[in-house]
């Protein structure tokens, strides 16, 4: 089970195998291992004091097709958002390679910043979205 140190998420259940498979089926490709990990303990988290969201198994698939994911950016694949307007993006191939902030209206135009080592070593830590502070502004 995946335990969540900071941020204090609000978590689902977790997602059933059928959950697992559908996602799999509308996302059309094998999913990454992080993710699984992360539905298998809840399906889908929220942090409410960042706005920062990773998406149901149920979501993600209609997520990626409303931003034209595979027409931008095909070698990534869009878990959550901030609720501001940039999505939280890790590799479609499914290996661990971080997860990227990524401003939505320009996905393809940019390459965004890592704000995680990985999916999972990123919600366990509270999901910072990787903003500055006030005072740092």
């Amino acid at each position: 089970m995946t335990t969540f140190s900071n941020g204090n998420p609000v978590l689902n259940p977790p997602a059933s195998r059928q959950q697992l498979e559908a996602a799999r089926q509308q996302v059309g490709r094998e999913l990454p291992r992080d993710l699984l990990t992360l539905w298998r303990s809840s399906d889908g988290l929220s942090f409410p004091a960042s706005g920062v969201v990773i998406y149901t198994a149920a979501d993600i698939a209609e997520r990626n097709v409303t931003y034209e994911v595979a027409a931008y950016a095909p070698a990534l694949l869009l878990v959550g958002d901030d609720s501001g307007g940039s999505g939280f993006f890790v590799s479609a191939a499914g290996h661990a390679t971080g997860v990227w902030k990524i401003d939505l209206g320009a996905l393809g135009d940019t390459e965004g910043r890592q704000v995680g080592p990985s999916l999972l070593a990123w919600a366990q830590g509270g999901c910072p979205a990787g903003d500055p502070s006030p005072g740092d502004r």
